[in-house]
């Protein structure tokens, strides 16, 4: 696992650099952890796909607040495709609903007994598409520092599990103007912490380029 967290002058021109691009801090977050990894891939040259979770909270109704509220989008991103172009495709999984797809999917598992649900894990058939990793911003969190206890002062971070389908989790989170990100792999893909700081080193370098 590697973590890194921008100060709120950064932030913010990170904030103004997306609007001017006609796009959101998420795709050009997603653009440049695509950058990142790329030179690590086998097939360095091709679109990698990635997970974007979707909170389905208000649109689907659960027994318990702890059952899953959430689904998918997919978005596979080409090499120095720009983030105005992702987060169009994104929008369009959106608008034809392949979050609800995702979903009903989701629930069907519970009818699947458990030795199947296993064999699909084990052979990556557990997901509609394949993906290198997800990828999830929580948003802006006390944006005026009054509104947060001085007990909780600090850098705050997040980052979405990693599972054998879903082998890269990144995740980011602003917290009184100040944005972390935290990038973790799962064994299957590396245990080496040097590599995961490398990429995460690389995405800072990517995003800080961005903004001047």
């Amino acid at each position: 696992m590697s973590w890194h967290v921008f100060d709120e002058e950064r932030t913010t021109r990170l904030r103004f650099e997306s609007r001017k691009r006609c796009a959101t801090v998420n795709t050009i977050l997603l653009q440049q952890l695509n950058e990142a990894i790329r030179p690590s891939l086998v097939d360095s040259g091709g679109p990698i796909p990635w997970m974007i979770p979707v909170n389905m909270r208000g649109g689907v109704s659960q027994h318990r607040d702890t059952d899953n509220h959430t689904s998918y989008v997919t978005a596979s991103v080409a090499p120095g495709e720009a983030p105005g172009s992702i987060h169009r495709r994104i929008l369009w999984n959106l608008s034809r609903g392949q979050h609800w797809g995702n979903w009903h999917a989701f629930k069907s598992g519970h009818i699947t007994p458990h030795p199947i649900r296993k064999w699909m894990v084990s052979n990556g058939l557990a997901i509609a598409q394949w993906n290198v990793g997800a990828f999830s911003n929580l948003g802006d969190w006390f944006p005026d520092a009054k509104t947060l206890s001085p007990a909780a002062d600090g850098d705050w971070l997040f980052a979405p599990p990693t599972l054998r389908t879903q082998l890269l989790g990144a995740g980011c989170v602003t917290v009184r103007n100040r944005m972390g990100l935290v990038l973790q792999a799962h064994p299957e893909l590396t245990v080496d912490p040097d590599v995961v700081r490398r990429w995460m080193d690389r995405w800072v370098a990517g995003v800080e380029a961005m903004v001047g």
